[in-house]
């Protein structure tokens, strides 16, 4: 007697039953990701405010002041000089001969490794570049970074400022960064920072996503 072979195969209901399983935990877990990305992205300026930091440390250390970044790198005078949003920029290059009227990054030796989200800035109390002089130094300095970079309008700054060697705590000449920023908050949102990289508000940095 000749037995038919049973088909098996899934229902309209169970599809319908994975697809919505799927798709929830797709809600879940695609928001996560984005959020780590933009996490990862605002640790870009941690390290590289580390790196000015050095950078700065090293000229200081040879002769004796600090370096401006008078206009913010890369909006103002970067090679794709437009404002912070989810694209990377790149920076301004450097010549091969570099003078004090060169930007600010040449001359303290620091350059990112490649685009940025942040535009990057350093205000000090000496008198521009191109002016100092043995006894008109600058002493004491405040880098901000900003960037847009998860498109919202919403500025993320962080910064880190150096008082002048021996003082604690205290910036006598310089108020602000190049960028806006007016305080470097520890982890308790207390207005404390000095010579440590934090955020410039409430919210700032990864604690927005």
């Amino acid at each position: 007697m000749l037995k038919l072979k049973r088909e098996e195969g899934f229902t309209l209901i169970e599809l319908m039953i994975v697809v919505a399983i799927i798709g929830i935990l797709a809600a879940i877990a695609i928001p996560n990701f984005i959020r780590f990305q933009l996490r990862s992205k605002a640790g870009e300026a941690k390290l590289n405010l580390v790196a000015i930091r050095s950078a700065e440390g090293g000229y200081f250390g040879e002769f004796g002041s600090y370096i401006e970044m008078a206009n913010a790198e890369p909006q103002t005078t970067g090679l794709d000089a437009v404002a912070p949003g989810s694209t990377k920029r790149r920076w301004s290059a450097c010549p091969a001969t570099i003078t004090m009227a060169d930007p600010g990054h040449c001359i303290m030796g620091y350059f990112p490794e490649g685009p940025t989200y942040f535009d990057y800035g350093v205000a000090s109390d000496g008198p521009g570049n191109a002016a100092l002089a043995p006894g008109s130094v600058a002493s004491e300095y405040w880098a901000d970074a900003l960037s847009d970079i998860d498109g919202d309008g919403t500025d993320n700054i962080w910064a880190i400022r150096v008082p002048q060697q021996g003082t604690v705590d205290a910036m006598a000449a310089v108020a602000a960064g190049v960028n806006g920023c007016a305080t470097v908050l520890d982890e308790f949102g207390n207005d404390q920072l000095y010579s440590s990289v934090g955020p410039c508000g409430v919210g700032f940095g990864n604690t927005i996503f």
